[in-house]
């Protein structure tokens, strides 16, 4: 019979002793072996290597969308094209955006949304919170936090159904890499809403990084088409 502790089913050679588990009381205040703060910093170290991979993916996936929005100067054409296979029913609250020089373009699709589609945009409410959206009438949008422009904040504030969604790159389980600010994982955790990613095909990746706080995107569309994204129920 083993001894309290020792490892089963293995053989014992010269010289070999097999380790035990001891129950003796560790202090919570020491910084021993036993101690719980070596937890603690396995934990920091996790977290900061998945901070240090999306920082680098990001990195990257800049340059790659940058190339793509040089090379694809009827992007935003091509996208329109496709506003029917999105299925948005007419009425659907959908929640835009104005995008960044470098970012996939929807607003020729938005155009063509807006044919039947009620049409809201966000504004940036600080760095911590989720995005607020206001309904859209026509009027000019503004630039705001971080040079994207906006709607005025005393225009209407509504809850968007759809949501497209910028990116800088995706994968095929629907991950989204964002610019690490949060606000559309906040958006979309406040407001659950169809989340579909505006993206050039070439931003997909194999994989991207993900953290329980991420909302995967519903769909994607590029300018070769819907992407539908299925997940194991």
């Amino acid at each position: 019979m083993d001894s309290p502790g020792a490892v089963p089913d293995r053989g014992r050679g010269p010289g070999h002793t097999a380790p035990t588990c001891t129950s003796r009381p560790v202090d919570p205040n020491t910084n021993g072996v036993d101690g719980p703060v070596h937890f603690i910093l396995y934990s920091h170290i996790s977290l900061s290597m998945s901070a240090q991979a999306k920082q680098h993916l990001r990195q990257k996936a800049r340059l790659i969308r940058a190339n793509l929005r040089a090379a694809l100067p009827d992007f935003a054409e091509s996208l329109a094209r496709h506003a029917a296979d999105l299925a948005i029913a007419p009425g659907t609250l959908v929640g835009a955006y104005a995008p960044l020089p470098d970012e996939a373009d929807p607003t020729a699709l938005v155009q063509v949304l807006a044919k039947t589609c009620p049409i809201a945009y966000p504004r940036v409410v600080s760095n911590s919170a989720a995005l607020a959206f206001h309904l859209w009438a026509g009027e000019a949008l503004t630039p705001g936090a971080f040079g994207i422009r906006e709607p005025a904040e005393e225009w209407p504030i509504v809850y968007p159904s759809v949501l497209l969604v910028p990116l800088l790159a995706f994968d095929a389980q629907g991950g989204r890499l964002g610019y690490g600010k949060g606000h559309y994982d906040r958006t979309l955790s406040a407001h659950p809403a169809r989340a579909i990613g505006i993206a050039f095909a070439g931003q997909e990746m194999p994989t991207i990084p993900t953290e329980h706080h991420d909302h995967p995107l519903d769909m994607i569309l590029t300018e070769k088409g819907v992407r539908h994204i299925r997940r194991d129920s």
